[in-house]
């Protein structure tokens, strides 16, 4: 799908169309790897964002518009895995900041933390090689964090689903068969449909 690429040289990418929301950016690293479907596990915000910057762009030179005034307001377009990482790492530090409040101050394991993060993800409905689990979702991962292996203490609608992927490959006309769990750890019901890629 084309969407608005806005820089100050204009338009990137093709014909405009108008702007999107939710969708998985270009630039973004995805599809199958040579060692398998190793796509993204989760995505995160990471295009068409804005950073603050200084006036003094004799200093930062990034700064300053092509003309080499500075931008006013001081600000600048930033993307790229360079914003989504330190977005993902924040959702990380809010569930075990969360797990420890709610679980005596013990630590989650880091599969653990995957799992929350994975689980909680919001689909967007795009292909799985392209988003993982989804876009990842702070508020669920908290709520997650604070539910998960506490009986009768739920917080917000969540499941908890390990593995949250499986990956296998055979021969054609070969069975295969896996397990995954999924718990409510939520207070509503809940249907769940596997998506299936081949």
């Amino acid at each position: 799908q084309d969407y608005a690429q806005l820089s100050e040289h204009g338009y990137r990418l093709g014909h405009f169309k108008g702007y999107e929301n939710n969708n998985v950016a270009t630039l973004s690293s995805s599809g199958f790897t040579e060692a398998g479907p190793n796509g993204p596990d989760v995505i995160a915000p990471g295009f068409g964002g804005w950073a603050n910057c200084s006036a003094n762009t004799n200093m930062y030179f990034e700064c300053a518009s092509i003309t080499g005034a500075p931008h006013s307001p001081p600000i600048e377009d930033f993307g790229g895995t360079s914003q989504s990482c330190p977005l993902t790492a924040g959702v990380v530090a809010l569930v075990i900041q969360s797990y420890r409040e709610t679980h005596g101050n013990r630590t989650p394991s880091p599969a653990l933390v995957k799992t929350i993060i994975t689980s909680s993800a919001t689909d967007l409905g795009v292909p799985a090689q392209d988003e993982g689990a989804g876009l990842v979702n702070a508020s669920r991962a908290v709520q997650l964090a604070r539910s998960v292996a506490r009986p009768g203490h739920h917080v917000g609608n969540n499941l908890l689903v390990s593995p949250r992927k499986i990956e296998t490959t055979g021969a054609a006309n070969s069975a295969h068969s896996a397990k995954v769990t999924v718990r409510n750890l939520g207070t509503s019901r809940h249907t769940v449909h596997p998506v299936v890629r081949r």
